[in-house]
């Protein structure tokens, strides 16, 4: 259906969404399930709903083509896939002037996109979709079931921004996906922009983007950002924070990912301006390439970035799985229950119990107490590659610091941080804290890179690492690979400090035979320090053969016969239990 310009204004006032003329040739169409229907309804401010109804519906804005001369619509709320079995499609395509073909969505539900059903959303050649409330892609409403969400946002110009009016507590918000089951796939190309715009730090949520859903359920995000000025920001924070399920965020060919100005800080905690956190080990970020104009892909932030982070939850199930949400019929002195009904546990399995308390002198409800209060450690990956380019003018923290013994990890994996192949990272500092992870392989960090009970791995089979700043190497494992023909270098323009409870693994490739192997050959630094480096007790070697003999390890005038460190056939069996009980130490 197509609505032609001899349509006056004056009989288009009054029906549920506005569409306003403008100088240029365009149309509106619909087909299919599309709410109101413009041809016939009177205008007005209201809800516009595109497939709904277990039906499709299509609804486009178009400034290119010939017909009523309408290149803009608005309303107070966008619902593209409504209801489980609906296919709702809208396009908002310009003439590749910004603006040129424009959906504006104020003061309402926002913009849901796969609401319970099938939702797309294009914006191209310069269209925007604009609303100063909440924008979700993939939802799981009322109705328990749940919405899928493609969105597409491409060519210079085009934009979806969710944008905060003064004093609104709900706008400027983008989430992908919303509820549990939903899922969302986002690219941004060509210059498209996604953004979350505006607010004050009154209202941390606020101009701020969630990727991945926080239920405890399965949700499945994907966003890639691809082409030179192709971009995801938000002003005060971007979280990909997935409960379970996968969330990932490619940044390729010159796209960026960027967090504008300073977020809020909860209880003097530091303040994070983007995070990669998951209870499943697959919550990633890979920024990798550059434009073929020049432009490095990238991820930029002027608050501390976090890869795996310390969550408060309400408890573990029986079978260990963390949950977020809890039921809130529990009666004082009854175990605390998830939303499906099970017994929630400490990390000790002990039952949590809810108690009645009134805090906040208006009537009483049921927590949980301090004491019982149970945390866990959730799991992030950020890859930096090929002339990519990760910034922030704070922090780079690894596995947030786990000191309270409440904090357990619950996806069995370390949070990484890898940095290869041409990738940069920039930070004032970098810190690896217990299962956390940096892994290098020819890429460079900018910063002073601090080692605090995780892993640095520097090469890949084997490589290097180059730091611009000083080396801390205080507690954690230090891997070095060792093959014939090459092994893994940290090169530190600052100082390095091997601290006490440092442990260096050797892993070799082969056997050496004949060889003199100094530790300090690993290193390219201008000053490399021991702070009582244990080298008889924290010296581990693997992947040696009955082959080597030999050859001598050496360091700061100590040595050790590798040939004496290969147990008999008969002796292995104990080595391997030495070894464990290693392990079982270091992790105390």
């Amino acid at each position: 259906m197509i609505i032609r310009s001899g349509i006056s204004m004056g009989c288009l006032c009054a029906v549920l969404v506005s569409w306003l003329t403008a100088p240029t040739v365009a149309e509106v169409t619909s087909s299919g399930t599309v709410f109101p229907n413009v041809g016939v309804t009177p205008t007005g401010n209201g809800q516009i709903s595109v497939g709904f109804g277990s039906s499709a519906g299509e609804l486009e804005i178009n400034a290119a083509s010939t017909g009523n001369a309408v290149t803009a619509i608005d309303g107070e709320g966008l619902l593209v896939g409504r209801e489980n079995g609906a296919d709702g499609v809208v396009r908002i395509i310009g003439d590749g002037t910004a603006g040129s073909a424009m959906a504006t969505i104020n003061d309402g539900i926002g913009v849901r996109i796969g609401f319970g059903g099938n939702g797309r959303l294009e914006i191209r050649s310069g269209g925007v979709l604009e609303s100063n409330e909440q924008i979700h892609f993939g939802e799981e409403p009322l109705s328990a079931t749940p919405g899928a969400a493609t969105v597409i946002v491409d060519g210079p110009g085009s934009a979806l921004r969710s944008i905060v009016p003064n004093n609104s507590s709900a706008a400027g918000r983008i989430q992908a996906p919303f509820g549990g089951h939903a899922t969302a796939d986002i690219t941004i190309s060509n210059g498209g922009l996604i953004e979350a715009v505006g607010g004050d730090l009154a209202n941390f949520d606020q101009a701020s983007i969630f990727l991945g859903g926080e239920e405890d359920f399965p949700t499945q995000g994907t966003v890639n950002i691809t082409g030179e000025g192709s971009t995801l920001q938000a002003t005060h924070f971007i979280g990909l924070r997935n409960g379970f399920g996968s969330a990932a965020v490619n940044i390729t060919d010159g796209g960026q990912m960027n967090q504008l100005e300073h977020g809020l800080s909860f209880g003097g905690d530091p303040v994070v301006g983007i995070s990669v956190n998951s209870f499943d080990p697959d919550a990633r970020i890979t920024v990798s390439g550059m434009s073929t104009g020049g432009m490095a892909s990238s991820v930029n932030a002027i608050d501390n970035i976090s890869i795996g982070s310390v969550r408060r939850i309400q408890g573990f199930t029986a079978d260990g799985d963390p949950r977020v949400f809890r039921d809130f019929n529990t009666l004082a002195g009854d175990p605390i229950l998830d939303q499906q009904g099970n017994p929630l546990f400490d990390a000790g399995g002990k039952p949590i119990i809810g108690v009645e308390r009134d805090i906040f002198g208006d009537g009483s409800f049921i927590i949980v107490e301090p004491d019982m209060e149970v945390f866990t450690k959730q799991t992030g990956h950020l890859l930096v590659e090929n002339g990519a380019v990760v910034h922030t003018d704070a922090d780079i923290t690894v596995s947030d610091n786990d000191a309270d013994p409440r904090v357990t990890p619950s996806s069995g994996q370390d949070s990484t941080l890898t940095v290869r192949s041409g990738g940069l990272v920039e930070a004032q500092n970098v810190i690896i804290n217990e299962h956390g992870r940096l892994d290098g392989g020819g890429g460079t960090i900018t910063a002073d890179v601090q080692l605090n009970g995780g892993t640095i791995a520097p090469g890949n089979s084997p490589g290097d690492l180059f730091i611009d700043g000083d080396l801390n190497l205080l507690d954690g494992v230090l891997e070095l690979e060792v093959e014939s023909a090459a092994f893994d270098t940290l090169t530190a323009t600052g100082n390095v400090v091997l601290g006490e409870d440092l442990v260096i693994n050797l892993l070799f490739g082969f056997d050496p035979a004949g060889q003199t192997i100094d530790l300090r050959d690993f290193f390219e630094t201008p000053s490399l320090l021991s702070s009582n480096f244990d080298f008889d007790q924290n010296l581990h070697l693997t992947g040696l053969g009955s082959g080597a003999s030999g050859t001598v390890l050496g360091f700061n005038g100590e040595t050790l016969d590798i040939a004496s460190t290969i147990p008999s056939p008969a002796a292995a069996p104990m080595a391997l239990c030495l070894l464990a009980a290693l392990a079982l130490k270091r992790r105390r």
